[in-house]
C-alpha cells in the first residue's frame, strides 16, 4: 500500500508541475494553451485563419473558426508547403517537397508579466517568399523578448504559387481581392487576429512593429503600400529589402509561364498547344478544376522555379515599379532599416566555388568537401569572386538606397544601420563575410544550434562580446519600439538617418 501512495504521490506531483507550466488564455476563437518556459509566456501554433486548403486554395483567407476546446498547438507541423531549400531545416532531403497547406498559424513568445502592457513585434520570416517559416530555429525569439520587453510574434504565411500565383481566371469572385497577393492577405489577415487578441497576452495593440528580413522585409513594403492593412501597425524594423512590386501585366505572363511549365509537367495538358488553350480564359473552368485537383506535392514540385511577386492588382496594392512608393499611398511610419557589409555573398558563394546549395549545406554543417572551399580562396579565382560580389552588393544597395531616398521625403524617421561583423575562426568563412541575412543572428541573439542550420558557420566564438554586442543592438530596439526612436545607448547615439553616411550606424 504505502508503494501505491509514493506511486499516486509522485503522478500528483507531476501533474501539478506539468500544470504551473501550462495555462490558458482566451482569444475570440476559444481558448489557447500557453505554457511557461524559460521565464516567458508561449503560445503555439495559434490559427489566425481557416486552412486555406480545397476551395480555399488560391483564396484570400477567412477568420478562423470558433471553438469551444482549449486549443493546444504545440508540436504540431505547420510548415507552408515549400521545396526544401538552404534557409530551411526539415527532414526532408534537398529538392524534396516538404510542410503542406494547412499553414496559417503564429507563434507567440511574451514576458511572464501580463499585468503590465508591452510593445509588440511582429517577425515576418524570410526566403524569397518560396522558403522559410516561423518556426527556423535561427528565429528562437526568447533572447529579443528578454531584452526588449517585448510580445514577439511570427507569422507563417503561404509560399510559391500557392501564395503569388496572380491569374484571376481561376477563380470565379467579381473582385480581384481573390486572385494574387495572397501571401500579402495573409500578413493582413494575421494582423487582424493580433490587434483583436494580443493584449491577452500582455501586448500593447496600439503599439505594433513589423519586423522582417529579406523577403520579409518586402512583405513589410508590401503592408505599407497596402490600403487594407493600415491602423495594423505602427512601426517597422527592415533589413535587406526594398518594395518590390510588378504590375498586373507583368505578373500574368510569370504566372503564365509558371503555369503552362505546371500542366505540362504534371501531364494536365498533352503539349504546349493544348496548355496554351488552357491559359486563354475562354475555358477557366476546366482549368481551374485541373489546378484544384492537383494534390499539393505535386502543384509545389512543378512550380519549384516560380518567384511570387507582389502585385498591383488596383485593390490591395495601386502602384508598383521604381515608384511605387508615393506619399499619398505609403504609410508614414518610424522605420529602423539596415542592410550587410557583404549581402551578394550569400547569392554568389556557391556558384563561385561550384557547389550546389546541398552541397554547400554538407560543407557548413559537417565539413564535407571544406577542402573544395579552402582551395578555391586560395586560387586566383577568388580575387574575381570578391570583385563581382562587391560590385553586385552596390548594385543591390543603390537599388535599395533608391527607394529609402523616396521615402525619407516625406517621412523624416528613418533610421539605418549597416552590418560589418565577419564570421568568426576558420579561413574558408572569408567566402561569406558579412553574408545577407548574417545580421539575423543579433536580431535573434542566436548563440548556438541544436539541429543543422545554414548559418551555423556564424556561431559566435567569443560569447561574452557576442551577448554584449547583442544586449546594445536589442536595446537600441528596445527604445526604437517604445519610442519610435532608437536613441542613446552605452554613450552612441543613433541619429536619424537624414540620407546622410555619417548617421548610419555600423555595428562591428
Amino acid at each position: 500500500m504505502s508503494n501505491y501512495r509514493g506511486i499516486l504521490l509522485l503522478a500528483i506531483l507531476g501533474f501539478v508541475v506539468i500544470m504551473a507550466n501550462a495555462q490558458t488564455i482566451s482569444t475570440t476563437e476559444g481558448p489557447v494553451k500557453v505554457y511557461n518556459e524559460e521565464g516567458l509566456i508561449k503560445a503555439y501554433n495559434i490559427p489566425y485563419a481557416q486552412s486555406p486548403i480545397n476551395e480555399l486554395r488560391w483564396k484570400a483567407p477567412q477568420p478562423p473558426l470558433k471553438r469551444t476546446a482549449v486549443w493546444d498547438g504545440k508540436g504540431r507541423n505547420t510548415v507552408c508547403a515549400q521545396v526544401r531549400n538552404q534557409v530551411l531545416f526539415a527532414p526532408e532531403p534537398f529538392g524534396e517537397v516538404t510542410g503542406n497547406e494547412d499553414c496559417l498559424y503564429l507563434d507567440i513568445v511574451a514576458p511572464e508579466d501580463r499585468d503590465k502592457t508591452h510593445p509588440v513585434i511582429v517577425w515576418i520570416h524570410g526566403g524569397s517568399n518560396k522558403y522559410g517559416s516561423k518556426s527556423d530555429e535561427v528565429y528562437d525569439a526568447e533572447v529579443l523578448a528578454k531584452n526588449t520587453r517585448a510580445v514577439i510574434v511570427k507569422v507563417n504565411y503561404r509560399l510559391g504559387i500557392l501564395g503569388g500565383l496572380y491569374l484571376p481566371q481561376i477563380n470565379d469572385s467579381t473582385t480581384e481581392t481573390s486572385a494574387g497577393n495572397y501571401l500579402l492577405l495573409d500578413l493582413i489577415q494575421s494582423l487582424k487576429w493580433i490587434r483583436s487578441n494580443i493584449s491577452a497576452f500582455g501586448g500593447d495593440a496600439s503599439n505594433i512593429t513589423l519586423m522582417g528580413e529579406s523577403a520579409g522585409c518586402i512583405d513589410i513594403w508590401g503592408l505599407m503600400l497596402s490600403p487594407l492593412s493600415q491602423g495594423l501597425y505602427h512601426k517597422a524594423i527592415c533589413s535587406s529589402g526594398f518594395p518590390l512590386v510588378v504590375s498586373k501585366r507583368k505578373a500574368r505572363k510569370q504566372s503564365k509561364a509558371a503555369l503552362m511549365e505546371l500542366l505540362l509537367k504534371t501531364g494536365q495538358a498533352n503539349g504546349e498547344k493544348e496548355a496554351r488553350h488552357f491559359l486563354r480564359g475562354k475555358n477557366s473552368q476546366k482549368l481551374q478544376k485541373r489546378l484544384y485537383n492537383l494534390d499539393t506535392k505535386t502543384l509545389v514540385k512543378a512550380s519549384e522555379s516560380f518567384s511570387p511577386k507582389l502585385v498591383d492588382d488596383g485593390y490591395i496594392l495601386k502602384s508598383h515599379g521604381l515608384f511605387a512608393v508615393k506619399k499619398s499611398q505609403t504609410a508614414n511610419v518610424p522605420m529602423l532599416t539596415g542592410t550587410t557589409k557583404n549581402e551578394a555573398t550569400y547569392f554568389l558563394a556557391g556558384k563561385g566555388v561550384g557547389m550546389s546549395y546541398s552541397e554547400l549545406w554538407k560543407a557548413v554543417n559537417e565539413g564535407e568537401n571544406i577542402d573544395k572551399v579552402e582551395k578555391f580562396i586560395e586560387s586566383e579565382d577568388y580575387s574575381d569572386y570578391w570583385k563581382k560580389a562587391e560590385s553586385t552588393t552596390k548594385k543591390l544597395l543603390a537599388l535599395v538606397n533608391f527607394h529609402y531616398k523616396r521615402y525619407n521625403r516625406f517621412n523624416p524617421d528613418i533610421y539605418k544601420y549597416q552590418f560589418d561583423v565577419k564570421p568568426y575562426n576558420s579561413s574558408w568563412k572569408e567566402l561569406f563575410g558579412s553574408t545577407h541575412a548574417s545580421d539575423v543572428i543579433y536580431l535573434f541573439g542566436k548563440e548556438k544550434f541544436r539541429d543543422e542550420n545554414f548559418f551555423t558557420f556564424l556561431e559566435p566564438s567569443d560569447l561574452d562580446i557576442f551577448r554584449a554586442q547583442v544586449k546594445e543592438f536589442h536595446s537600441y530596439i528596445k527604445n526604437f519600439i517604445e519610442t519610435g526612436n532608437p536613441g542613446n545607448v552605452n554613450g552612441t547615439t543613433w541619429e536619424n538617418w537624414n540620407r546622410k553616411p555619417e548617421n548610419i550606424l555600423h555595428i562591428k
